[in-house]
């Protein structure tokens, strides 16, 4: 909110679509708007306000007769330079190079894919930029995702939780943690059973290069040593026991190599 006194005239810069409240402080409404951005918009009084616009781009000139005003100039959206920069006022919304479809929405105009640079501080050049990822009261999610000289940190309440080093390593810096993977239809890992000493896992996700990890989960049978025996990639692979009256509930990892 701006005052302007009676007597006085003030300049306004607007852009296309934005929407100019004057408002009397002192009786009734005798301010007036003239000038290029004028041109689209008839003065309506609401709820004793005089509204002018929507407006096309330019510069506007209020002038307070009679009374004292307070104005305020309201966005109704904005467009700069073919979508670099673009706020959407009706859904609350920001695009950079794009008509946004969330808060922030991002697009790059070239062949490469969009960065967000944040910069560490100026006297410190171990640590780069974070983003705080926090709930709407501030302390049920507070997780940070901090760049420095060791890596990629994953921070949540205070303390580093994980880590991607610069080496290429993953590390999980909480005890007990560690790696939990889904199990279920062609997942990578799961439990198979035995019968008469072998089984064969259906499993799309299997390739020929996978790596499969296996141990006894719950003994059956007369028990021998696993092996992998045949790979069919993207269909299944065999697992057999050395025993042939082995029926062994068999849990078993896949891996991929980089």
């Amino acid at each position: 909110m701006i005052i302007l006194n009676s007597g006085y005239t003030v300049s306004v810069p607007i852009a296309h679509g934005e929407i100019l409240t004057v408002t009397s402080m002192g009786g009734t409404v005798v301010s007036k708007v003239s000038g290029l951005g004028a041109a689209l918009g008839l003065p309506a009084t609401v709820d004793g306000n005089k509204i002018f616009g929507p407006y096309e781009a330019g510069v506007i000139s209020i002038n307070a007769v009679g009374a004292d005003c307070t104005y305020d100039v309201t966005m109704g959206g904005l467009n700069i330079d073919s979508n670099t920069l673009v706020v959407d006022a009706v859904n609350n919304r920001v695009g950079v190079g794009v008509i946004p479809l969330d808060p922030l929405d991002i697009l790059s105009s070239g062949a490469t894919f969009p960065n967000i640079r944040l910069r560490g501080p100026q006297d410190d050049n171990n640590w780069g930029g974070g983003v705080k990822l926090i709930s709407s009261n501030g302390t049920t999610v507070n997780a940070t995702i901090l760049a420095s000289t060791n890596g990629i940190l994953f921070n949540h309440g205070g303390s580093q939780r994980a880590a991607f080093s610069n080496a290429g390593d993953v590390l999980v810096n909480t005890v007990g943690g560690g790696l939990r993977v889904k199990e279920g239809t062609n997942a990578k890992q799961g439990t198979a059973v035995l019968a008469a000493g072998a089984v064969t896992v259906a499993n799309t996700s299997v390739t020929a290069n996978s790596r499969i990890f296996l141990t006894s989960n719950v003994d059956g049978g007369t028990v021998g040593f696993l092996r992998v025996s045949a790979i069919t990639a993207g269909t299944s692979f065999t697992i057999t026991s050395s025993s042939g009256t082995d029926t062994s509930t068999v849990a078993y990892e896949i891996f991929e190599p980089a």
